[in-house]
């Protein structure tokens, strides 16, 4: 008895708990328990998913280096005012886009402004043109490209792109003369105040 329980092993409770391998259910839930602990390492934190989320929504695939410095120094930097006015006189409005001119107040109603209302009104003005004269230079980019959609590399997407820009940029010359009416606004008579409606349609 003493020699046969020399050469037994011995058994402990830890080894008593191993799992049995030849069984099937254990196998599996091995398996599963592996695949947790791995997606588990694999999961990033909350922070990580919220960053890689705001990337994506903020930024796209990169462009041409130089293509993309030249806009990041003009965006930070501006345009000098000799360089701003040979583009703008470089890209006037298409004969048919009517709707592609500064807006201009009442001349009655711009009597009566006060001279500070004035002076930010024609900054406003400005910054408006500039805007219009870049839609206008978008205009003339996506007619040539509709000219030449069906021979042209990726025309369908660069037409698309470009209206969108055209939407946008539209769009803000929008708010920017609901802005000029609010500014103005206050100085006008009140039997004149409708006008300065974000509803009432401006034109040039």
């Amino acid at each position: 008895m003493e020699m046969l329980m020399a050469v037994m092993p011995k058994m402990d409770r830890h080894s008593q708990e191993e799992p049995d391998v030849s069984d099937g259910t254990n196998v599996q839930r091995m398996i599963e328990q592996a695949q947790n602990t791995t997606e588990q390492a694999k999961e990033p934190s909350v922070l990580d998913g919220i960053h890689g989320e705001m990337k994506t929504a903020e930024t796209g695939p990169k462009v041409n280096d130089d293509l993309a410095e030249m806009v990041n120094g003009l965006v930070q930097k501006g345009l000098s005012e000799q360089k701003l006015q040979d583009k703008l006189n470089k890209y006037p409005s298409p004969e048919n886009c009517e709707a592609l001119s500064k807006v201009r107040v009442n001349q009655l109603i711009w009597d009566n402004l006060q001279p500070n209302t004035r002076s930010q009104d024609l900054r406003f003005q400005k910054v408006q043109m500039a805007l219009i004269k870049g839609m206008a230079a978008i205009v003339r980019a996506t007619d040539t490209a509709l000219a030449h959609v069906t021979t042209l590399p990726a025309g369908k997407e660069i037409v698309e792109s470009m209206t969108d820009a055209i939407a946008l940029c539209a769009h803000a010359n929008s708010e920017l003369n609901i802005c000029r009416k609010e500014l103005i606004k206050p100085d006008i008579h009140k039997d004149y105040k409708h006008l300065c409606s974000a509803s009432v349609p401006s034109s040039s």
